[in-house]
This record gives C-alpha cells, structure tokens and sequence, in this order.
C-alpha cells in the first residue's frame, strides 16, 4: 500500500527555508559578526498528520526541528518527531534536510531543497525498505494582509516506494488577523504516487486552521485536517489537531 512506502514530508508550516531567509536579513552587531546562525522550533501536537495522513496512528507526538543558517541563504538541518509506535514506521521518524532561500523579489522569497526519510526502528518483516529521499520547491509572498505559499514535493522513483515516483503540489493561504496576534491558514494539496492509498494513486487533502502567537517563540493553534478517500479511523479520517510550538 501507499502507507507502506513510508516516506513523506513534514508539517509544510514548520518551513524551513524561513530560518535561512531570516539569517539573510539579520543586521544585528552579533550577527554581523558571523555569517552563520542556528534556530531551532519544538512542537507538541495532538495527531501528527502530513497531506491528510495521520503518521502517528492518531496519537500525540512529539517534535524537533534544528536549522543551521548562513547568511548566503545555504542550510542544512534535521527533523525529529514520535511516530506513536506505528505498525510500519516503528517509534521514530528522523529526517536530514539541505537547501537554500533567498529573497528572489520584492516580498517574494523561495526555497529549494533536498530531504531524507530515515525511520531507524520500521518493522524490517513488514516494510523491509522504509528510508527514502524527496525534493522540494516552495515560493512565498508576504503582502501585508496576505501570505501565499505554493510548493511542489517531488520524489523519483525508488525502491523503497515500490518503484513508484511520487508527486505533491500544495497551496497554503495565511492571513494576519489585523494587528492582534492571530492569524487564519486555509490550505489545500494534491498527491499522485506513491503516498497515497487509493487505487488511483492520486489525493486530494485540505486544511483551516487558526494560530495565536503568544510572543517569546510561543505559538498555540488548532488545524482542521481532511482528504478525500477511504475514512480509515486514526489514519485517513478528518480530525481537528491541537499544537504549541516554541522557536528559540
């Protein structure tokens, strides 16, 4: 099944091409000083699903994301997060990541970079091969009263995907909610390949959600998840997702 080819991108929100970005326009004395910088985001959620999937069986999880920056736009850094003790996918889901943001117009940064899977304690007899690797494009815009991101995931046809490619193209919309602390995300994807578990192999997933940022990197929200499919209770079904994270 789709589930089986294991692989899959994180939350698209935790976005890392941001930290490059940001290092790039840093104008701090400290910063000055050296080109590079780290960042780090912590996260807890009620249900960790990515493109309509729950990838860890409906249960809480926690995560870790750690970048480290230079001022050019280059990155590199890692992805951890409990996957609820999956059938397939084991305890864990560790990921490593390369890339680059910049700013390429006025508003307008983008972001390329390459990802890969690695699920250290997977179930060998039911998924021999679990580890793989994808590509991704991102482009976003800050307008003020608007933030759009359109993104296209891209993995090449691999073993560890059944010798399937896979396809994804997302569109998420955010909008500040004035000038309180609150913002609105509506989001919307597609999938075509091998993450998916229909028998047409193509997905439609969706998303709204609303987010409060509490200041000092503290950040509460609650997302709605859905896609079209089969319901599959704790994996596919619709689901309301509570999360806090912190950015240091």
């Amino acid at each position: 099944s789709g589930r089986a080819c294991g692989a899959h991108g994180w939350l698209v929100s935790l976005w890392p091409g941001y930290y490059a970005a940001h290092a790039q326009e840093t104008t701090s004395d400290e910063a000055a000083a050296s080109p590079f910088s780290i960042s780090a985001e912590f996260k807890l959620v009620s249900d960790y699903r990515d493109r309509g999937y729950s990838y860890s069986t409906g249960s809480p999880a926690a995560q870790m994301m750690i970048i480290a920056a230079h001022r050019s736009g280059f990155y590199a850094g890692a992805f951890a997060s409990s996957t609820g003790d999956d059938e397939y996918l084991g305890a864990v889901e560790l990921d490593v990541l390369a890339g680059w943001a910049g700013q390429i117009a006025p508003g307008v940064t983008a972001d390329v970079m390459l990802l890969y899977y690695f699920y250290p304690d997977s179930n060998q007899a039911l998924m021999s091969k679990s580890d793989s690797w994808e590509t991704a494009f991102h482009v976003r815009g800050d307008f003020g009263f608007v933030h759009p991101t359109i993104g296209v995931w891209y993995a090449w046809k691999q073993e560890e995907l059944g010798d399937l490619d896979n396809l994804y193209i997302f569109s998420d919309l955010i909008f500040p909610v004035g000038k309180t602390p609150f913002e609105v995300k509506l989001h919307a994807g597609y999938t075509d390949g091998a993450y998916t578990l229909g028998p047409d192999r193509k997905v439609v997933d969706w998303g709204a959600g609303l987010s409060f940022n509490a200041g000092s990197g503290l950040t509460f929200a609650l997302n709605y998840s859905g896609m079209d499919g089969p319901s599959v209770k704790d994996l596919t079904d619709d689901t309301i997702v509570l999360s806090v994270s912190l950015a240091l």
